[in-house]
């Protein structure tokens, strides 16, 4: 993955298309911190129809890779610092999800390009939308979208042992747009939402609290 101009040898597994697909979305949502993965291509084999190879794609180059990924494991280590700063003694895991809702929802909120780029073209290639789509925007630029922020709950709530899941639908609110938030579960086991998107200034005019 982290060679992302290099496809992969899968054919071993012999599965379909439409199987793929899946796990390589399971495995970018379990793992925010492959931000620069933007997008699949997938290979098979005419006669089975098996997956013989698979890409990620990325709209970044191999060494510009590398320097995101440093400047996002410095931002994200002041971001962690942060909120453990906020956390008394003897804390609970509400005090500890509150203070993570905190940070994230200090995030601008941007539902659009900010570049306007991925209009003209396919926004998988669109560098600004990759960021913003994902924990680099929250932690380095924070300026993300309702997915950049799902992922930055998700990989905060899993450095504190919390359980989380990113989910996504329509979001009947705002005109059916696309929409994707959290589930995470508290101290009596119950799952929880958390939209941390829809609490921002920029998207909640109302200032109404959605955990």
């Amino acid at each position: 993955i982290l060679s992302s101009n290099k496809y992969i040898d899968v054919s071993a597994l012999q599965l379909d298309k439409n199987d793929f697909y899946a796990i390589c979305q399971i495995v970018l949502i379990e793992n925010p911190e492959i931000f620069h993965a933007r997008g699949i291509e997938i290979l098979e084999d005419e006669s089975t129809k098996k997956v013989t190879s698979i890409r990620y794609k990325s709209p970044y180059k191999l060494d510009e890779i590398r320097r995101m990924k440093a400047k996002l494991e410095d931002s994200y280590k002041l971001a962690v610092r942060k909120i453990k700063s906020e956390l008394k003694e003897n804390y609970t895991r509400l005090d500890v999800v509150r203070a993570i809702y905190d940070y994230v929802g200090q995030t601008e909120y941007i539902g659009e390009c900010k570049e306007n780029i991925h209009k003209e073209q396919n926004h998988l290639e669109c560098p600004s939308f990759c960021k913003q789509n994902s924990i680099y925007g929250v932690f380095v630029e924070r300026t993300a979208s309702c997915e950049g922020n799902s992922y930055a709950i998700e990989k905060l709530c899993k450095e504190f042992n919390i359980p989380v899941l990113v989910d996504a639908g329509v979001d009947k609110v705002a005109n059916g747009d696309n929409h994707v938030w959290n589930l995470i579960q508290m101290d009596d086991e119950k799952w929880y939402i958390c939209d941390v998107s829809a609490d921002s200034k920029t998207y909640n005019e109302d200032e109404n609290t959605f955990f």
